[in-house]
């Protein structure tokens, strides 16, 4: 295993504002400091070092150093330095004084932006969930949640169902606040998917519940006989696969009405998340069939057989004109438009337990072979391989990507990350325990969230 040592230091640039425009020469006897400087301001994580001129006095006297963040006093210092743990994703205005014995003082302003926040959140078969900061590469904090979840974020929120739906700071893992709905069925929650204002989740008698962020109300309530696949979402509907006169649902997402159904007959089901364009909705069935579905009217465009009767067990994913999507077999690429089959790719052994994730017109998967995995990356165009990386056991997981670097899984506890460049690893970590579902990845302050494709 890789021993991981990480130091995320940059340079930022600063906006100074001096008190004294030009240098000064003390003249002996005189009372004047010299001139406060920054000299370099460091960040590792969310540690932040501020370095300064030492400024000096015409009696040589002790000067002291006022720093002040945001108007607010933080500490007196005689260095010239200060190393600090501030928050990520925050401008700071910042001013030091420096006044020696007699009173005389310089002062400087400045402003400068911490770091943004790049943290990976994944669960354990214990039920820990891991905030993960994969600037330092160091745990942040850790809270009990399902063994089996890929968590939801919305404004520096992730969600949990242990007891009710909760809601911790993604940053300080603090409980924000907590729900239950549904107390005589709701022990647990399942496929918790949220946006600003509303979180959309499953008790364990598949009731499917809208609860008000703001009001922590229950909004609307659908009863299904069996909820079979993890949900979707778009800006008016809420889109739900179950057992009960239909099949897949689509919600109001205010009120919970439903404005259309789509049926299956009865002894098929769709066990992937539907995936939800601008027009059309595309999901496969436990019988090989894949169908798109206008968004609006519920009515399928077209379906296309793969020609066997293999359940997909890939949630479908674009790339330009190609829908992807899988079963454990093999991975198959249609048009979007027509259905018509472009490429399909079956590894020689081996199981696709995971589902596809494009970036750059490429396709990367985990494969599953008897105590042995690989990450690989497909040309999305055609199919072809691109690279493949052996991992240490099994993997559940699907695949995530940020900034070129692909995140994954096995069944061994560890996590990989991987360049999809190079196709090296970049680092792997052993996690306390197995690790089933993808990770989800929040930078900022939830201005971009990496989901795995089943999410």
């Amino acid at each position: 295993m890789k021993v991981i040592e990480v130091k995320n230091i940059l340079f930022f640039s600063l906006l100074l504002f001096v008190a004294c425009t030009e240098p000064i020469d003390i003249a002996e006897g005189s009372d004047i400091l010299s001139e406060l400087k920054i000299i370099d301001i460091l960040f590792n994580g969310s540690e932040v070092t501020i370095d300064w001129t030492n400024v000096q006095s015409a009696q040589d006297q002790t000067v002291r150093y006022e720093l002040f963040l945001n108007q607010k006093f933080i500490q007196e210092l005689t260095e010239s330095m200060s190393v600090l743990d501030l928050d990520y994703n925050t401008n700071y205005k910042a001013k030091i004084i420096a006044t020696d014995s007699n009173d005389n003082s310089s002062e400087l302003t400045f402003s400068f932006d911490t770091l943004t926040s790049e943290i990976l959140f994944f669960s354990d078969h214990y039920g820990d969930l891991t905030a993960y900061d994969l600037l330092t590469n160091d745990i942040l904090w850790k809270r009990e949640t399902l063994t089996t979840e890929v968590h939801s974020i919305a404004d520096n929120k992730v969600y949990s169902g242990i007891g009710g739906i909760n809601a911790f700071n993604i940053f300080s893992g603090e409980q924000v606040w907590t729900y239950n709905p549904n107390p005589s069925q709701g022990k647990e929650y399942h496929d918790i998917l949220a946006d600003s204002t509303t979180v959309y989740a499953f008790d364990s008698s598949s009731n499917l519940h809208a609860v008000d962020v703001a009001t922590k109300s229950t909004l609307w309530t659908y009863p299904f006989i069996d909820h079979t696949a993890p949900l979707a979402l778009d800006d008016t509907h809420l889109f739900a696969c179950g057992i009960d006169e239909d099949h897949l649902y689509a919600f109001n997402k205010l009120t919970g009405s439903v404005d259309w159904s789509f049926s299956l007959d009865d002894a098929t089901s769709f066990n992937v998340n539907p995936l939800v364009t601008d027009t059309h909705i595309y999901v496969g069935d436990n019988m090989g069939v894949i169908y798109a579905i206008d968004k609006m009217t519920g009515i399928d465009t077209w379906s296309n057989n793969s020609g066997s009767t293999v359940p997909f067990s890939a949630s479908p994913i674009l790339s330009g004109d190609h829908l992807i999507i899988g079963t454990i077999n093999t991975l198959y690429a249609y048009h979007k438009d027509t259905g018509v089959l472009q490429w399909s790719y079956t590894p020689s052994s081996g199981t696709l337990f995971s589902s596809p994730f494009i970036t750059n017109d490429n396709v990367h998967i985990t494969i599953s072979d008897t105590n042995n995995s690989q990450v690989i990356s497909l040309n999305a165009l055609n199919g072809e391989l691109n690279w493949a990386y052996d991992l240490t056991h099994d993997s559940m997981a699907s695949p995530i990507i940020y900034n070129d670097v692909v995140y994954c899984n096995d069944l061994n506890k560890q996590l990989f990350a991987i360049n999809i460049n190079s196709s090296s690893l970049d680092w792997q970590i052993k996690t306390n325990g197995i690790v089933t579902k993808s990770p989800t990845l929040v930078i900022g302050n939830s201005e971009a969230v990496v989901y795995p494709s089943m999410h």
